[in-house]
């Protein structure tokens, strides 16, 4: 990282006096094992002075270190940038996998079931995004990861949000006698991160580290002055209007929804419990807004 080292050579960058400040920094941090807060002004070059001697330091211990960022845009910054030079400059053999929770990505058995239950009320955008979600589940450029489906896609779906919630990995139906389980993308993704040097991850998966997922030895926090909002949202509990909405679906919808099937078999006693259901959901609803609205105007202020 020098002056006429290999990050001249390969990269063509040149050798900035900060950045290998910063890399020794790290590199001592790593080796004696304390802890090190390091502020880096615009122009220095920090996610190459973190990763060369993290990159080292884990593949020459046979260890997994995690870079946490605040940002998924950054995540896969880190991984389809920074990283394959990185691996360059150490003449390669550096793993890495971009790791998040379980609950962003597709679930081939979900996935499968809702393709089933496809009917005449599914849009031919509906339809579209299904077919999509199908191909990301093997696709090496999404693998599974419900970030990568192109946005145009989503918005031509009428019922995206429902249909992304009916098909998101949430854990209920996982078990080793899945016949999804070898195309599963969480899974693939975990026997993927069990050789892998670095993980890179986002705060949230930092701050509550599943117990599946492989230990690590070191965590690399990167835009860690948003480390305080990310504990907030993770240990923090939300109330809102998608979330109400995804709540009435269940409950209603007519093919998958436990009061909506009552209903189809049901008496008019079932007629007035839907109805007082919904009452109590439109009355949490109304409450909702003007709880939103009363802290936008104390914001305002």
């Amino acid at each position: 990282i020098g002056p006429g080292g290999r990050m001249e050579t390969v990269t063509g960058f040149d050798h900035r006096p900060q950045q290998l400040r910063m890399a020794r920094a790290v590199a001592d941090t790593l080796n004696t094992r304390r802890f090190q807060i390091i502020e880096s002004g615009t122009g220095t070059g920090k996610s190459l002075a973190y990763l060369l001697p993290v990159a080292r330091a884990a593949m020459a211990n046979n260890v997994h270190i995690a870079v946490s960022t605040e940002t998924r845009t950054l995540q896969h910054q880190l991984a389809e940038r920074e990283l394959p030079r990185i691996s360059e400059i150490l003449g390669g053999g550096l793993r890495w996998v971009v790791l998040k929770g379980r609950e962003n990505y597709i679930c081939p058995f979900l996935l499968d079931r809702r393709i089933r239950e496809i009917s005449i009320s599914d849009t031919p955008g509906d339809r579209l995004l299904l077919a999509v979600l199908l191909g990301a589940v093997n696709h090496p450029d999404t693998g599974g990861d419900l970030d990568r489906i192109g946005y145009w896609v989503i918005r031509q779906a009428e019922h995206a949000d429902a249909i992304i919630a009916d098909i998101r990995n949430t854990g209920h139906h996982c078990s080793d006698r899945c016949r999804f389980k070898p195309v599963c993308p969480y899974h693939r993704v975990l026997r993927r991160a069990l050789s892998a040097h670095i993980f890179v991850v986002n705060h949230a998966l930092s701050l509550r580290w599943p117990a599946v997922y492989p230990s690590v030895s070191r965590f690399i926090f990167d835009e860690a002055h948003n480390l305080e909002d990310a504990a907030t949202s993770v240990f923090g509990n939300a109330l809102t209007e998608p979330a109400l909405h995804r709540l009435h679906r269940r409950l209603y919808d007519e093919r998958t929804g436990i009061i909506g099937h009552v209903l189809k078999n049901g008496s008019a006693h079932t007629v007035s419990l839907q109805q007082s259901h919904e009452n109590m959901l439109d009355r949490m609803k109304r409450s909702l807004e003007s709880i939103i609205i009363g802290n936008r105007h104390r914001h305002s202020e």
